[in-house]
């Protein structure tokens, strides 16, 4: 259980790095709607012109995803799912 919370905290670090790095982007993106979280833990690219985004911001939660399920010995659907659910709830959604 303690690998799975300092999975999950690493998961939350890197998603809040990503969202810095890109924060207009990826917040405007997805004010607009032209991304979507999704069930799986990554985003969808709804429209086009946000696929590079879409695209950067899945690649950083995969190795973070990745990293945290080898700490937490557990499967990266595990953790992927986990932080959609924990994205959600932050978003309010």
């Amino acid at each position: 259980m303690k690998h799975l919370l300092t999975a999950l905290f690493a998961i939350v670090l890197v998603y809040s790095f990503s969202l810095t790095v890109h924060a207009l982007d990826f917040h405007e993106a997805r004010s607009k709607k032209l991304i979507s979280e999704q069930p799986d833990g990554y985003v969808k690219a709804v429209d086009p012109s946000a696929k590079a985004i879409a695209e950067e911001v899945n690649a950083k939660r995969k190795k973070a995803y990745e990293e945290s399920a080898k700490a937490a010995n557990v499967d990266v659907k595990v953790i992927a799912e986990k932080a959609a659910q924990d994205i959600k709830a932050k978003n309010g959604n």
